[in-house]
């Protein structure tokens, strides 16, 4: 393998942890928090009935967002080899 490869490894690598950390946390989320511009936030924690809806819905696109994110680094951790 090529040094400039080495290097992309390695930096392909600590992109993978950094993912697989994200999964894990969102796999976990109890509550979400939304941030949006002119100062527009929502908070699901402690929400009194719908908190579990909103997040029930949100969660699966997290995960599908994350998810395509870490094949594609792997795809591309594959492609250096």
């Amino acid at each position: 393998m090529k040094v400039d490869n080495l290097k992309r490894a390695s930096e392909l690598k600590e992109d993978l942890r950094i993912i697989n950390v994200r999964i894990e946390t969102a796999g976990k989320a109890t509550n979400v928090t939304l941030d949006g511009g002119n100062s527009f936030s929502v908070k699901t924690e402690k929400m009194k009935y719908s908190g579990n809806t909103i997040l029930d819905t949100i969660k699966p696109l997290f995960m599908e967002a994350l998810t395509r994110e870490k094949n594609g680094i792997l795809n591309e951790i594959e492609a250096l080899e």
